[in-house]
């Protein structure tokens, strides 16, 4: 009853239209103003800016979820030796082999997948392909599999009473192959503790039942997080967006005014989509 009394109030008082055209600029200009180049490029450019955003935010704990070797993991940990890291990785082969060399250096690295529900659930390794492409989804084309029953958690099951100490902040790095919107479905009470999610989206199909890059800045949206910056890793098919908790938004406006700033170089790598060459070299 409360719920659809506010819903009304919001409605009658403009704040829903206004919500609404405020999320349409928010992804405008991300997807517009912002446009990082193809390929590893604007992607390292991007994750340059996340730990960049280490140093401005200062979380507690950094999560690598869909960690595979963890490479994004042994980054934070020389950026930041303090900050805790907590590596998923649900492949178990992908485990074993890395599990050693990360351990070796302080990272809690387990052998989970993260869904939108806890239990047994079962995994696909494409056959042949990279360890990488490893996923809680079917992929629409015609190959074998590599399957794997493995242990799954949500977020928000897995951290219980942590999210409850006032004193936990956390960023997500979400990687996880069509999966995006099952992780974020687990992860209502993580959200609400969360200063910055860097997150694999996806517009074109390469998973049956996956998720879409709409549906990801939607649930983030909601939850009180606004667009930063995103690269084209993979062009407009599959590509990563930074997102940051809006109530911590204001505290990056420093590093937009440094020119050398990691935070406005991802801004700004690159020309806008449909710039030609000569348009690019009168930049």
């Amino acid at each position: 009853m409360l719920e659809r009394l506010k819903k009304r109030l919001a409605d009658w008082l403009g704040i829903t239209r206004l919500n609404h055209a405020v999320s349409f600029v928010l992804m405008r200009d991300v997807n517009v103003l912002s446009s990082a180049p193809k390929g590893a490029e604007g992607h390292a450019a991007l994750r340059a800016t996340f730990l960049h955003l280490i140093d401005i935010l200062k979380p507690d704990v950094i999560c690598d979820i869909g960690a595979f070797d963890g490479s994004l993991s042994l980054a934070v940990r020389d950026k930041a030796p303090n900050c805790e890291v907590i590596a998923f990785e649900a492949n178990p082969k992908t485990h074993a082999r890395h599990r050693e060399a990360l351990s070796a250096r302080g990272i809690d690295y387990r052998n989970l997948a993260i869904s939108d529900s806890d239990g047994r659930i079962t995994i696909h390794a494409p056959r042949g392909q990279h360890e990488g492409k490893t996923s809680l989804l079917l992929r629409n084309e015609e190959i074998a599999y590599e399957d794997y029953e493995v242990e799954a958690h949500t977020l928000d099951s897995l951290f219980g009473d942590r999210l409850n100490a006032r004193d936990q902040s956390f960023f997500l790095w979400i990687d996880v192959e069509g999966a995006a919107e099952r992780v974020l479905a687990g992860a209502p009470r993580m959200l609400e503790k969360t200063l910055a999610v860097f997150i694999e989206c996806e517009t074109f199909p390469f998973w049956q039942e996956g998720g879409s890059a709409g549906g990801v800045a939607d649930t983030l949206l909601r939850a009180g997080f606004v667009p930063v910056a995103r690269d084209r890793e993979y062009g407009d098919k599959q590509f990563n967006v930074l997102f940051v908790a809006g109530r911590v938004a204001h505290l990056l406006a420093p590093s937009l005014f440094s020119a050398n700033s990691p935070l406005r170089k991802g801004l700004i790598s690159g020309s806008p989509p449909g710039t030609t060459d000569r348009e690019a070299a009168q930049h």
